[in-house]
Parts: structure tokens; sequence; C-alpha cells
């Protein structure tokens, strides 16, 4: 029965908003790294992850699987296009029929934009009119036979450019409940400067960068978060409340199915603790220690057991961080590079991450050239924003080769190897037999 009010449609759309469906990229990242406690570890845990941090296709679809994650994002987009094709028609207040559609708008394009920049070529303005990208999808689907083809990256693109757009001209913040679970004009502003740095345009992320700090410029008060919950030893408190909306510095975020922070997992943020130094509170707040096996744990999440078996946490879509860290990128690279300006808004974070010590502040005097400069700025984005699942996306638009340790080898995954681009799932390539797989 079709609904007829447009509270149910706003309750659809409220729905369709993804969680972070990308969260098993970081598996692929230099993040983590597998130890095979044999008598510690979760067996089924790892049999799920374990090929996919090496980079496998062959690997266990699951809740958390490229698979999972191909599927939610084209239902997500399916219950957009359900309130685009049937919200006008509803009984109810104009005005929030409105915003219900600027919202589903800005759904079809995030979705499609993650799900291009997972199971396609990086953006590159000299090939995207012929790499393939994933399918454009603008009605929802009446019967099971419809056949999708793969869009080029460059109609996607184009497509999520507009999509944005529409969406931002619509949303009116005012009919929301708790708005860091909805699109805002701060939160569209950061999707836009992300969206532009992928394009390497960097005036234009600049430009939305600096329409998020006009709104924005909370910087997350780490030792407000130390202080509250580490001297009295509330470290699983301290991960719930994390990512809340009490927290200034969240710009969008959702409930989502993540098994990285599961403690016997397998795969340990080991790498990560070592590249801090001794006095960065961040250190202490992001990993925990397990005294028996010596590894480091994730704790910026603390998933709930929920009575299906799955584990849900409050996750991040968009954060004031990666914004600065979006800038910061864009000064050095743009055409008349701004150093100074680039260093002030790293140095804005590293600034609040270091209590009672010198501050390693950046200073281009330090750095022979942009290149040396930037890789420094790299580095203090992931000591910042690990396991929030942006760093695989830095590896592959930067071509940054990696290597993961299997639990006996290193394997390599260099510069432009195809494996960069996750395959389209099997059960997508069985039911659309003219959706092309990705090489290999």
């Amino acid at each position: 029965m079709r609904p007829t009010l447009t509270s149910d449609y706003q309750a659809i759309i409220t729905g369709a908003y993804p969680g972070a469906e990308h969260f098993f990229t970081e598996l692929y990242t230099d993040n983590y790294r597998y130890y095979n406690f044999t008598s510690y570890d979760n067996a089924s845990v790892v049999t799920w992850f374990l090929p996919i941090y090496l980079w496998s296709d062959e690997y266990v679809p699951n809740g958390v699987s490229p698979d999972a994650t191909w599927r939610n994002y084209y239902n997500y987009i399916y219950k957009a296009n359900v309130v685009l094709e049937q919200v006008d028609g509803s009984e109810g207040d104009e005005k929030l029929k409105r915003s219900i559609k600027g919202e589903a708008h800005l759904i079809r394009a995030y979705c499609h934009f993650m799900l291009a920049n997972i199971f396609a070529k990086h953006y590159h303005p000299a090939n995207s009119s012929s790499d393939l990208g994933v399918p454009i999808v603008t009605a929802a689907e009446k019967d099971n036979n419809t056949i999708y083809k793969r869009n080029t990256v460059q109609e996607v693109y184009d497509f999520v450019e507009e999509e944005i757009f529409k969406g931002l001209e619509l949303i009116d913040e005012s009919t929301y409940k708790v708005p860091k679970h909805h699109f805002t004009t701060v939160s569209v502003y950061a999707f836009l400067s992300r969206f532009y740095l992928f394009k390497s345009n960097w005036e234009e992320s600049l430009k939305y960068s600096n329409k998020v700090f006009d709104i924005n410029y909370s910087i997350r008060d780490v030792f407000t978060d130390f202080d509250m919950y580490f001297p009295t030893s509330q470290f699983g408190q301290f991960s719930y409340n994390y990512f809340s909306v009490g927290k200034p510095n969240v710009l969008l975020m959702n409930y989502s199915l993540e098994w990285m922070s599961y403690f016997r997992s397998g795969f340990y943020g080991t790498e990560v603790r070592a590249a801090y130094a001794a006095d960065d509170i961040r250190a202490r707040l992001f990993t925990y220690n397990n005294a028996t096996y010596r590894n480091w744990n994730m704790a910026k999440y603390k998933s709930v057991l929920s009575d299906n078996g799955n584990r849900y946490s409050d996750v991040p879509l968009f954060v004031l961080e990666e914004v600065i860290f979006n800038a910061a990128e864009a000064n050095i690279k743009k055409q008349n590079p701004d150093f100074e300006t680039a260093t002030r808004l790293v140095n804005d974070v590293i600034g609040k991450r270091y209590r009672n010590t010198t501050i390693p502040y950046l200073n281009m005097s330090d750095y022979a050239g942009a290149e040396e400069l930037f890789n420094a700025v790299l580095i203090e984005k992931n000591k910042e924003l690990c396991f929030e699942g942006i760093r695989w996306f830095d590896i592959k638009r930067l071509n940054i080769p990696i290597k993961h340790h299997d639990g006996n080898k290193y394997v390599d995954l260099p510069a432009d190897d195809l494996r960069r681009v996750v395959q389209i799932p099997l059960s997508e390539r069985n039911a659309n037999p003219d959706i092309i797989p990705n090489p290999r």
C-alpha cells in the first residue's frame, strides 16, 4: 500500500540515509595489520576479513563486505527514488515536501559518489569519459527484470554534481528533529569539499571548505574527551560517545553496522599507534592495548551488539577535520600555492592534540618543497582521521603503494595495481549480464 501522508515519506527518507557502508575499505589500508592470535581471534571474523584485507575478490559475502556495500547503497538509492516519484502526491505541508525531495537528491548523490569511488577508477579528466563507473539509477525498479549497464566515471560525477546542487537548494533544516542525522547546509558544503578534491578542482574544493569554516570551525576538543573519561577509566563510555550529536565537529553521522571495533577481530592498529609522538594525546584516545597479546585495538568506536548478532556504532560521514585537511591539500596543490594557509590549517588541529609539551607544528622551512610538505600533511591527516574510512580513498587517488602482512609474509599492493578498483560483486554480475567486470 502506497503511503499517503508527507510525514510517511519523511520517515522513508530518514531511513534512506546510508551508514558507513564503505567501512570495509579500512581493511585495505595501512591502518590495520593482521596478527594470527589463534587462541584469541574470532575465527569467523578472521574468515570474513582476511580476504578483504589481502585485496582479494574471493571473500565471504557478509554484512560488511563489498557485496553488502553495493547492495546497501543501491537500496538507499531505491528509497530516494520512491520518495522523488511519490511525495508530491502526498497529503502534507509543501515546505516539508520540498525539503524531503532535497534530501532524496543528496542521498542519491552521496550513494552514487561512494559507489563510483569504490567500484570504479578514480576520477581523472583525461580518462573519465571512457572509464567505466557504476550504473546511474534514477527510477524505482518496478520489477526484477531491469538490466543495468555501467555509466562512465564522468557521467556519474556529472550526475552527482547536479544532484548535490538540486538538494542544496531544496533542503530546509527547520524540518529536522536531529540535524546531524540529515544533510544540512554545512554537511553539503563538506560533501562538495570532498567531491571537488577528488576531481582535483582545488579552487572549488577550497571555496566549499571555506563555506564550511564560515559556519563551523569547531575543531574537536580532545582534552575534554580525555578529562571526562580517562582519569576514571571509563574507556568504553569514551568510545560510545566519541561520535555523537553533541560533538560540534561532527557534520553528518549515522548508526552503522561495523565490526572494525570488535576487539578480537584479528586486525589491529599497531602501526597506526607507532606513528604518534609519545605526548600526542590521540595515541591514548584512538587505540587501546590488550595486555596479553600486546595488540593495539581501535578505540574511536565501541559497537553495541544487537539482537540479530551484529554490531553497530555511531559513525561519522563528514567531520570538520576532514574539511580542514581537504583545504590544506588544495592550498598546496592549487595553481598559486598558499603554503602558509595550508600549514596554519593543519597546525590548528595539531595545536589541540598536545598538552604540556612543545607542540611539533608544521613549518614550511622544514621541507624541501610542496611534495614534502604535502606528505607531512597526509601523515597528520591519517593520525587525525584513522579508522574513519577516509584513508583508502587517499591511497587510491594518490596511488600510494602499501603492503600487508598475511601472518607469514608481506603482500604488496603496488601503484597502479588493478585491485585498487574493487570488483563488482559476483551477485550483481550474475543478475545483470551487461555489467562489465573490472579488469584483473
